[in-house]
This record gives structure tokens, C-alpha cells and sequence, in this order.
């Protein structure tokens, strides 16, 4: 590795329910029937591994975390576009319906041409955290236990999956699932150049604000859409707040390297 000198690392990675499902099709690994807690782990190990590795080039080599649910070209301008800033897209996701996402992902697309965006909605771990919080605080609710199984519903770029799972090995899982959402979020963040918030309901997601507190502790600038009178801690931690996303959309385009205007670094140099 030391002769090749990458100057990049990316990690291509997937939610361990589909990695479950891919493997069970592979006739290399068919026989053996991995548990989600292996994959998890496995997974985390193996992240893990490729940031020792970066870490022991000097200086440390740059390192890109990216989802398998986006496509090939966020990786080919990663490679063959350097001068492109990165952008984590920080937004509510909790209690959102599919209209919101839609917007988002338009949101995403207008920008597309402009920067490398991350969205952690692409991470699907929180679909399978999520479904599970939600039956659990179901039985709380009706005072009933838990059934000996849970089945996932995803829906993916390609198509909805359903897969069944014994209820023991989920909740396993699910520990080690909870640590792992943050820490790749995290991640992103530090390797990203900036972070950009789009929260368009009133209540702030605490998500949302630990992530904004997150990469301001990294000196990263952070641009807001809130259409709302902001609390003196969401004012805080944001660079700067605007009240329409059309107009944040506007500015994050014209002050992209990409349009040759003034870099987004420009007050951190």
C-alpha cells in the first residue's frame, strides 16, 4: 500500500440488512448464515481498518465514507473532480413523510452540478432503527411482548425488500447499529468541506442540532434554511440562517469553486 501512495481513501458501504441479503446469494458465502450483529460488526472492523491504514501515511490520507445507495458518479467526481467541495446535507428525518424526502432530493439535485453531496438518509441503518423503535414503543404503548420475529420493510433506488428476522438477533443488532449511525455521520462530517442544513418544519430535530454542533467544534461552515425565528442556539451554531432555500440554493451556487467566485474556506484561511 505504501508504494501505491493513494491519496484517498473511499469506503463504499451498505446497511447490514442487504449486505445480509446479498450474501445469502453469493455462492461463495451462501452456506454460512451470518447474523446481523456479525455483519455489524464486521462492517464497523473493517471501517475501522481503512482508518488505521490512512493513518499511517504522512500526512494522514484523505478518507470519503459513501453510501451504496448513491450512484456511481458521487464516487467519479470524488476521483476525477478534486476541486469540488463536499457537502453533508443535515436534515430532519425522524417523522418525515415521503413528500419530504422528495424535496430534499430535488434539493439535492439542483446542487448536484455544483458539489459532492451527502445525504444520511442514503444510510438506510436508519430505516432499521427506526421501524424497530417503533414497534417497540408499540408494545410499550399496548403492554404486550414482542413477537419471536420482525420483519424489515426498506425501499431502496431499485426496489422495495422485506426480510424476516428472529427477534433476539435484532435486537442484538440493533445495539450495535445505534453507535454506529452517529459514528458515520460523524465521519462525513469531518471529511466533509461544509454542512448544509435544510429544516423547513418548526420543531428543531435533535439530529439535526448535534450535527450542527458537531462540525461547528471542527471549525466547518454551516448554512442553514429555517424558515422559523431561530433559537439562540440554533443562531449559535450556524454560520449563516436563511429563510428561503431558493436563496440558499442561489448563494451555495454562486460561491461554489465550481463557478470560479470566492471558495467557501475563504474566512478559515
Amino acid at each position: 500500500m505504501q508504494l501505491l501512495n493513494p491519496n484517498m481513501f473511499i469506503i463504499v458501504f451498505d446497511d447490514i440488512v442487504r449486505v445480509r441479503d446479498r450474501l445469502s446469494h453469493d455462492t461463495q458465502w451462501q452456506d454460512h448464515k451470518y447474523t446481523l450483529g456479525e455483519i455489524a460488526n464486521w462492517r464497523r472492523e473493517e471501517v475501522n481498518g481503512v482508518y488505521r491504514l490512512a493513518e499511517s501515511f504522512t500526512p494522514k490520507r484523505k478518507i470519503q465514507l459513501v453510501a451504496f445507495e448513491n450512484d456511481a458518479k458521487l464516487v467519479r467526481d470524488l476521483i476525477y473532480k478534486p476541486s469540488k467541495e463536499t457537502v453533508y446535507l443535515s436534515h430532519p428525518i425522524t417523522g418525515e413523510e415521503a413528500d419530504f424526502f422528495k424535496k430534499i432530493t430535488k434539493f439535492l439535485e439542483s446542487l448536484d452540478e455544483y458539489y459532492v453531496l451527502y445525504d444520511p438518509y442514503l444510510i438506510k441503518d436508519w430505516d432499521i432503527v427506526e421501524q424497530w423503535r417503533d414497534a417497540v414503543n408499540e408494545t410499550i404503548d399496548s403492554r404486550e411482548e414482542m413477537p419471536d420475529t420482525f420483519t424489515f420493510r426498506m425501499t431502496y433506488k431499485d426496489g422495495p425488500m422485506e426480510a424476516e428476522f428472529d427477534i433476539k438477533e435484532v435486537e442484538t443488532a440493533i445495539k450495535n447499529l445505534r453507535f454506529q449511525i452517529i459514528d458515520s455521520d460523524y465521519k462525513i462530517i469531518e471529511n466533509s468541506d461544509l454542512v448544509v442544513v435544510y429544516h423547513p418544519r418548526k420543531s428543531i430535530s435533535a439530529g439535526v442540532m448535534c450535527e450542527m454542533v458537531y462540525a461547528k467544534a471542527l471549525a466547518k461552515l454551516v448554512y442553514a434554511y429555517y424558515p422559523y425565528e431561530p433559537s439562540p442556539f440554533f443562531e449559535w451554531y450556524a454560520t449563516r440562517i436563511f429563510t428561503d432555500a431558493d436563496e440558499m440554493r442561489d448563494f451555495l451556487i454562486k460561491e461554489s469553486r465550481m463557478t470560479g467566485q470566492r471558495p467557501l474556506d475563504f474566512f478559515n484561511q
